[in-house]
């Protein structure tokens, strides 16, 4: 595929029209005509904004090394990543309530309640909600991290 059909497959994908393109990119609408037609092929500056409005690499846009669907499976492997490390953290989290679920029963049996109990039950949960804040934390960074990409 050539660049100037590459470039109005983006354009339509994206849901623009020419005009739309050309404001975003400060161009005329008559450029953006004229690079899609193939008579006219944008300087590098408009090219690399191209690349950047519409989320592909310039190998992918100027070359054809790569294509839109690829970015686009790369992408779905990028979703899968995130994913199965969402999974991997639910499960510790599982294991986390669990065996203090287990600690707290203990402690209430054993102990009869008396203050040492409620306190040790305080820090662990305590402890407990402190992990599950941090594991969190770094699953939304993980997450805009791939959005970002």
């Amino acid at each position: 595929m050539k660049f100037h059909e590459k470039l109005q497959n983006l354009r339509k994908n994206a849901g623009m029209t020419q005009l739309e393109l050309a404001e975003k990119l400060m161009v005329s609408r008559q450029a953006i005509s004229k690079w899609e037609t193939g008579s006219a092929v944008p300087d590098l500056e408009n090219i690399i904004s191209i690349c950047d409005l519409f989320g592909v690499s310039l190998d992918c846009l100027v070359r054809g090394i790569g294509t839109v669907e690829t970015e686009e499976k790369i992408q779905d492997t990028a979703e899968k990543i995130v994913h199965q490390e969402h999974k991997r953290e639910m499960k510790l989290k599982e294991k986390i309530l669990l065996i203090s679920a287990v600690i707290s029963i203990v402690l209430l049996l054993g102990w009869k309640m008396n203050s040492i109990s409620i306190a040790v039950i305080i820090i662990v949960w305590s402890a407990i909600g402190y992990v599950l804040y941090w594991n969190g934390r770094k699953l939304l960074e993980l997450l805009s991290k791939s959005v970002r990409k």
